[in-house]
This record gives structure tokens, sequence and C-alpha cells, in this order.
């Protein structure tokens, strides 16, 4: 409800912070646990299907507000080993290469669709960080695959 608790927990907040291992998050709990991704579990979910030709042309798209069961929850960190620059040609072994090789020649095809794919452009560079016992810290910018 517009102007409600939730919103005005929001606005004390602005926004959820990350930290390694933590984060604070905008929403409280009871707003947020409802639609976590938490493998196993069903949630509501507005889903695009599209059939796709050969070519990666779309040939048929739908929307439908449906519950689905959260199979997995892909985290990028974990992710990022088996699907980056080295491994876009060759499959890396994670049970997900195949669909998510698929979804990312799809998103390539679609950005030259629209005449935006450039692949000479810099990557955006984001960072994840990795504190550890003791001083040291090490940051590392992730794969341009990973998006965050």
């Amino acid at each position: 409800m517009m102007g409600g608790a939730v919103d005005a927990f929001a606005m004390q907040r602005l926004s959820t912070v990350y930290m390694p291992g933590h984060k604070i998050t905008m929403l409280p709990e009871a707003a947020i646990s409802p639609f976590s991704l938490d493998e196993g579990t069903w949630r509501p979910a507005l889903s695009l299907y599209l059939d796709v030709a050969e070519d990666l042309a779309i040939i048929n798209r739908h929307s439908k507000v449906e519950m689905i069961k959260m199979a997995d929850n892909l985290r990028h960190d974990l992710l990022e080993p088996h699907f980056n620059e080295s491994t876009l040609e060759t499959s890396s072994g994670h049970p997900y290469w195949e669909r998510l090789s698929l979804l990312h020649k799809l998103a390539e095809s679609l950005e030259k669709t629209r005449g935006k794919y450039d692949p000479n452009k810099p990557p955006q560079i984001d960072y994840n960080f990795y504190v550890k016992e003791g001083p040291c810290q090490h940051c590392r910018p992730p794969s341009r695959f990973a998006h965050g």
C-alpha cells in the first residue's frame, strides 16, 4: 500500500547495502521473504516464454503470471568460473552451461537487432570484494559476463 509501513521503512534506508557475506536490505524481511529465490520454493513470477528459431529470431512470445518452483538460485560468484570468456565455445561442465550459453547468444542476437552490439566496446567493470580472516583483502573485476 502506497504510503504504508513498508514505504516508510524503505524511505529510511533508500537502498540495499551489499558487503562481503552480508547485506542490509532496503525492505523488511517480511516484505522480501515471499519473493526470495530460495531453492525448492514456489514463487509468483511474471514469465516470458519465447519460441526461437535456429538463427535466434523470435518466432512467438507470450507472458504469463504463474507460480514457479525455484530449481536453483544461480549466484554470480559461483557461476562465473563456469561461464566466462574462456568457456563460451566449449562447455565448462556446469549443469546449466548449455542453457546459459544459449541465453548469452540470444542476448547478443537481440543487441545486434537493436543496433547496439559492439564486440569492441570496453566492458563495464564491477568489482567483487572478498574479505578473508586477517588483514588480507582481495578484490578483482569479474568477467564481462557477470552482471549484478
